[in-house]
């Protein structure tokens, strides 16, 4: 059996890259589903409620099932879940492939949000048990996220070069296939098992509880970024509310329980949570933005404005390495982390400089300081909560990190993407031409792309004019989310500065209680 603080083997880094496949297809796996949306909602004929269930019921599902499955993975093994997942995520992604009706591409869906569950928090559960040397952990975990990151961006790049050769779109899901089949012959060899071996019996009344507390959640704040705000949207956020509150309860009921709620006590983990939900806020709340201008306002193709997003991926990935570089020399985490929120802040406020006539560059610039200082910033919260964390209970504790971002993107699209469609709404019907008829005002009110389309049709000067608006109403509502947006940031700032304060200029160590730190080192442990 390996000891503990000692330099990982050419086996551990042989896993880290089955575990960077995992991640980095699963990355893609989002950003081809959002390529293929439309195409899809044209061959299977499907309606709007249709389309929004393809697009989200993936993340409903994996959100509310990401507790869960950390602790499942530290009951059962990581590896064990982790494979139980690439099965069911090949699975899943196969019958989505050759789906014939909305209904069996919707089912599909949900199913690979519930393989998808289990991918992180085992990921982030077995490089705990596989690094023990901190600069290699955090490596390892920055590696993770940056290959969620590249999947994210060049999903739709590959799923594009798809629909361009084939007939179906659908054919966007074969793409994940062949690499989790991949994990499923290496895992076995590369890939350590590792469990709580004095973990209790699972808890199927506390996790159906966990579920109910995010699923209603992430639903209700989503509901609200596509219809406002209504009875079902905000009952839902409600019910979430007490399931959350029945949930606490029966954890702090038991001996046993299936999340330590001691690690949410721990100042430094509690933090990680938040964190990663302000970061996760700003992110997924100005990127529907940011593509919306760069189609519209900036005047780019799909295929230019492609281009032109690939930019922050490869300063995020370029960030995060010198962040390990830099905590590697001994440059504190929590310095490193300020840091990060404070890069993504400049790039808020670059972005609140955008107007009309600025064209892409500066929207690109601050999207990529925002990404960067966002990437590093996730990626060292990521390695503080798994460090925190004991070792028996590390799955868990990435569950919580991924939770925490999940319920991020949801509110961030809610509130940030209410912002910008109110602050967009009201500029153009402020400052659109009288001679615009009232149907077109309606529709341009909407968004910049139902604008422009709107305009197209108008006589005379009154459709030049109605562009116009629309694209310094579109730049204005950047400038207002970029504002909040770096307000947002700046409380990072200072919860990171009080929070991480403390932590060692490697990696935070492990925070146990009595008994922590027992693995079972089944298989070749």
């Amino acid at each position: 059996m390996r000891q503990l603080n000692t330099t990982a083997t050419g086996r551990e880094r042989a896993g880290l890259a089955v575990l960077l496949l995992v991640c980095t297809l699963a990355g893609v796996d989002l950003g081809a589903n959002l390529l293929a949306v439309n195409e899809l909602t044209r061959q299977l004929d499907m309606s709007a409620t249709q389309k929004l269930w393809v697009q989200d019921v993936y993340t409903f599902v994996m959100a509310g099932l990401l507790v869960a499955m950390g602790g499942l993975g530290d009951r059962i093994g990581r590896r064990r879940l982790l494979m139980l997942g690439a099965a069911g995520f090949a699975t899943a992604s196969f019958v989505a492939a050759f789906a014939t009706s909305a209904a069996l591409l919707i089912a599909a869906r949900a199913a690979l949000g519930v393989a998808g569950a289990t991918l992180m928090p085992s990921t982030l559960g077995l490089i705990r048990g596989m690094f023990h040397v901190p600069e290699q952990r955090r490596a390892a975990i920055a590696a993770t996220v940056a290959g969620v990151t590249v999947g994210s961006a060049v999903g739709p790049l590959v799923g594009g070069v798809l629909l361009a050769v084939t007939a179906r779109p659908t054919s966007v899901y074969l793409i994940s296939v062949p690499g989790m089949l991949a994990l499923l012959v290496l895992g076995r060899f590369l890939l350590p098992e590792v469990r709580n071996p004095e973990a209790p019996p699972f808890d199927l009344v506390s996790a159906a509880l966990s579920v109910g507390a995010v699923f209603p959640v992430v639903y209700g704040l989503k509901t609200m970024t596509g219809s406002g705000v209504g009875p079902l949207s905000i009952a839902a956020v409600l019910a979430g509310g007490a399931f959350a509150s029945a949930f606490v309860t029966r954890q702090l009921s038991l001996q046993r329980p299936l999340i330590d709620l001691w690690l949410l006590r721990h100042p430094t983990f509690g933090a990680g949570i938040v964190l990663n939900l302000l970061v996760m806020f700003v992110l997924m709340g100005f990127s529907p933005l940011l593509m919306e201008y760069l189609q519209a306002g900036a005047g780019l193709d799909p295929a230019g404005a492609g281009l032109v997003q690939l930019a922050s991926p490869v300063v995020m990935v370029l960030a995060i390495t010198g962040a390990t570089l830099l905590a590697k020399r001994g440059v504190r985490t929590g310095t490193l982390m300020i840091g990060g929120f404070a890069v993504a802040t400049l790039g808020m406020l670059a972005l609140t400089q955008v107007t009309a006539g600025t064209g892409a560059l500066l929207v690109m610039v601050g999207a990529s300081l925002l990404a960067a200082g966002a990437g590093v910033a996730t990626a060292l919260v990521a390695d503080t909560m798994v460090a925190t964390a004991p070792q028996e209970k590390a799955a868990a504790a990435g569950a919580l990190s991924e939770t925490g971002k999940e319920l991020g993107s949801a509110l961030g699209m809610a509130v940030l993407g209410s912002i910008g469609a109110a602050v967009y709404s009201a500029r153009v019907g402020d400052a659109a031409p009288d001679a615009v008829p009232a149907a077109a005002l309606d529709a341009a009110r909407e968004t910049i792309g139902a604008a422009l389309a709107a305009a197209a049709e108008l006589p005379g000067g009154a459709g030049a004019a109605l562009a116009e608006v629309a694209r310094q109403a579109s730049a204005q509502a950047i400038n207002v989310v970029g504002v909040a947006g770096a307000v947002t940031l700046i409380a990072g700032v200072i919860i990171a500065a009080v929070s991480m304060r403390r932590t060692p200029r490697h990696a935070v160590s492990a925070t146990t209680k009595p008994q922590t730190g027992r693995l079972s080192p089944s298989g070749r442990r």
